[in-house]
């Protein structure tokens, strides 16, 4: 053999440079940036991608890296749709209940607790995606999600329990989120109850059957959202959802100010001064259960961050968007409790006057928050059902199905979901 020969394979293992060259035109025109980056960075040495993975083998680096582009996909989101769903996310069926969670911890504790509960919860949130950064960079990857953050978070001595922490952090992520969606359809069916109720039809309200039939006839719209597969298409519908729900807040900020002080049915239950400062202690848990199930949006938070144009701001998105929630909190929980009192009822559309021609305003009120809420469903239902659809999806691609099977997937598993939240409606019926 030649001496040309023997040095073909020693010149082609020393091209390959484990620094990625930028700016390829033929690349560049079909792919974003991001992806680019992505697709180089797997091509690295083997030796190199075991020394940055924490102990992680190659064959799992490679997977998780090969995740990590499609979860920093194409299907990017701006700055002012991540903030409109930051806000959408938040101001789900929590906010309506903070009221009666004041009621269970006191006029002045509760609001002061309220707001120390939200900057801790920024905290944990900025602490989340500072993790995940880390360890992306650590492992050559462009995005994480909750379950892969967990598993590559793993020291090498607990590197054993990585696949069990990946499947508990989902797990409770499942069970949250859809937890979320069962409360989600229990708002829209009373609410719907009392509005047919206010415009004449014969239905009792407080007959659980009429809410159960209700519940069943919204998961046709929920179905139908649950089909929209990618954030930004969301981000009209979270824009206009956002407006509905600004409405009906104001209009419910503006009913309750302006029955402050009438001593009257729907209205004040008494005078301030006998509102407790501080509630028993023995009520304090169902108020931290209250304000820590409002503060919604901790479920879609990496979600938002790996879809961004510009992932470096979130932390600004994060603190801007988390402020206007925190300052809504506060307005509405303390307002709800001053005007209702004690015979406030658990969500604070629920209070309003139902019946009067002069109260049609309230009927429409929430109408604007249904379809706020609907839109929470679609937002929120996005986490759970991506969670399954890759594990089962990823389960089938193994086993070689069908590929039409494999195609419709996502929807089945999208029709069971959303009839899955309506069942559990019914549970807590």
């Amino acid at each position: 053999m030649s001496l040309n020969e023997d040095s073909k394979p020693l010149l082609r293992e020393n091209s390959r440079s484990p620094t990625p060259s930028y700016g390829s035109p033929s690349e560049s025109g079909s792919e974003s940036s991001d992806r680019v980056l992505a697709r180089r960075l797997i091509q690295t040495s083997d030796s190199a991608m075991e020394e940055q993975s924490n102990s992680l083998t190659v064959e799992e680096a490679r997977s998780l890296q090969e995740k990590s582009i499609e979860l920093r996909d194409h299907h990017a989101i701006s700055n002012t749709e991540t903030f409109l769903h930051f806000l959408k996310s938040n101001f789900g069926t929590g906010i309506f209940g903070l009221s009666e969670s004041i009621k269970q911890s006191g006029l002045v504790f509760g609001p002061v607790v309220l707001v120390v509960i939200a900057v801790m919860a920024v905290s944990c949130m900025y602490l989340l995606v500072k993790c995940s950064r880390i360890l992306c960079r650590r492992n050559r990857m462009t995005a994480l999600d909750y379950g892969d953050a967990a598993y590559t978070a793993a020291l090498p001595f607990s590197r054993r329990w990585a696949k069990l922490f990946r499947q508990a952090v989902n797990s409770f992520l499942l069970i949250t989120q859809f937890g979320f969606c069962c409360v989600y359809v229990l708002f829209i069916a009373d609410n719907i109850v009392q509005i047919l109720e206010a415009c004449g039809v014969n239905i009792d309200s407080e007959d659980d059957n009429s809410s159960r039939i209700f519940s069943a006839v919204i998961l046709i719209p929920l179905v139908v959202l649950s089909f929209i597969r990618n954030l930004d298409l969301l981000a009209p519908l979270s824009g206009i959802a956002n407006l509905s729900t600004a409405f009906g807040l104001i209009t419910i900020m503006y009913y309750c100010f302006a029955h402050l002080n009438l001593p009257k049915e729907g209205g004040f239950a008494g005078p301030i001064d006998e509102l407790p400062i501080i509630a028993p202690p023995l009520q304090w848990p169902l108020f931290f259960g209250t304000v820590l199930y409002s503060f919604e949006s901790i479920g879609v938070v990496l979600p938002l961050e790996n879809k961004m144009k510009k992932p470096k701001d979130f932390n600004k998105v994060l603190i801007s968007s988390m402020t206007v929630v925190t300052i809504f909190y506060v307005i509405v929980s303390v307002s709800g409790y001053i005007c209702f009192g004690e015979n406030i009822k658990g969500s604070l559309p629920l209070n309003l006057p139902r019946k009067g021609n002069s109260n049609w305003i309230y009927s429409v009120v929430k109408l604007y928050l249904i379809f706020a809420i609907l839109t929470s469903y679609a937002l929120q239902f996005y986490v759970p059902i991506d969670i399954l659809e890759r594990f089962i999806i990823g389960k089938m691609k193994n086993r070689l199905y069908n590929r039409r099977i494999i195609t419709m997937m996502p929807y089945i598993l999208r029709i069971f979901g959303v009839a899955g939240t309506g069942n559990k409606y019914h549970m807590l019926c």
